[in-house]
């Protein structure tokens, strides 16, 4: 889903890939870290939340500001891997853990393992090449947001 060319991502709240070699992201704060790309019709970022320590917790607040984007009408789609979102490992645990699942189980795995959508989609309006995007990211999750912009 992330089409185009690689592009710039800055935060302040990512381990380095230094000390993550090195120590692996095992201090008191969590990994938050992004990809993104981009091409004349999307942007697409993917965002993570991760520790060592497989812990659930709220999570972090995120101030996504995305720039550079094109000016005017765009739609914007927020997807989520969580405890409860595009995960079935979480459902195959909740089922038993049964080694040999039933056709029926089978086909609740693989639909819940399917990527889904964390909220409807949304009409946005870029302005000034600029679109701020809030949300909260629970440890352990990742999201991938995308914005595609309306023809004209």
């Amino acid at each position: 889903m992330m089409r185009g060319n690689r592009v710039e991502v800055s935060g302040n709240l990512a381990y380095d890939y230094t000390s993550i070699l090195a120590n692996s992201v095992r201090g008191e704060k969590t990994d938050i870290n992004a990809l993104a790309s981009a091409d004349k019709k999307q942007t697409t970022v993917l965002i993570w939340n991760y520790h060592d320590d497989d812990l659930q917790d709220i999570g972090s607040p995120v101030e996504l500001v995305l720039k550079g984007l094109k000016n005017g009408k765009a739609t914007l789609y927020h997807y989520r891997i969580d405890d409860k979102h595009s995960n079935s490992y979480t459902v195959w645990k909740k089922m038993g853990s049964p080694q040999n699942p039933t056709p029926e189980q089978y086909q609740l795995l693989e639909t819940s393992g399917q990527l889904e959508l964390y909220s409807k989609p949304q009409k946005v309006r870029v302005k000034n090449a600029e679109l701020l995007i809030k949300f909260q990211l629970p440890r352990q999750a990742v999201s991938l947001v995308k914005v595609v912009y309306e023809e004209r």
